[in-house]
């Protein structure tokens, strides 16, 4: 693979720099690679990866939403606010909200989440996006968004309450429960 096709969807002249927290939050399963999601890997040095040229695939394509997206501002370098921010398709989730939704994690501590920063840009995810969110430390999710109402309304085969039927259809479509 080429620095091109790589670097495909990035934003221009955005780069890790110092930047590790893949390197600790990520679980990785590939060929001359295992390494479980909230452990550094053996291979990062604090600041950079030592077998950066001969990386496996998964952490050779993988970028975080700072990468990706150029409304997000410098601030937000998970390094920065420490949370890494991800939209991630799962081929086989266990509950319609895990089949592609956003994910914050928390790099060193959960306490991360309560920081204004990181309270400002999940919101925006919330406010304007249409997926779920959730957050993430030590292997552990919880779900941010659809608010708890609203999910059960979502996962129930029964009619939900008047007040969620608009807005839990409207999810049941986006989540492909609907046809």
């Amino acid at each position: 693979m080429t620095a091109v096709e790589t670097e495909a969807g990035l934003v221009p002249g955005r780069t890790c720099g110092s930047c590790v927290a893949c390197c600790v939050v990520l679980r990785v399963d590939a060929p001359g690679l295992t390494k479980e999601a909230g452990v550094m890997c053996g291979h990062c040095s604090g600041s950079s990866c030592t077998i950066h040229e001969k990386r496996p695939e998964p952490c050779r394509t993988f970028f975080c939403l700072w990468r990706r997206v150029g409304s997000m501002p410098d601030a937000l370098r998970p390094d920065r606010i420490g949370v890494m921010i991800t939209i991630e398709d799962n081929p086989a989730p266990q509950h319609p909200n895990e089949r592609t939704n956003v994910i914050g994690r928390a790099v060193n501590s959960i306490a991360d989440f309560d920081r204004p920063e990181v309270r400002a840009a999940l919101s925006v995810f919330i406010e304007k996006g249409d997926l779920p969110v959730w957050l993430s430390f030590n292997q552990e999710r919880r779900l941010l968004h659809p608010r708890p109402e609203l999910r059960d309304a979502i996962l129930s085969s029964g009619v939900p309450a008047q007040h969620l039927q608009a807005e839990a259809v409207a999810w049941k479509r986006r989540l492909g429960l609907l046809a």
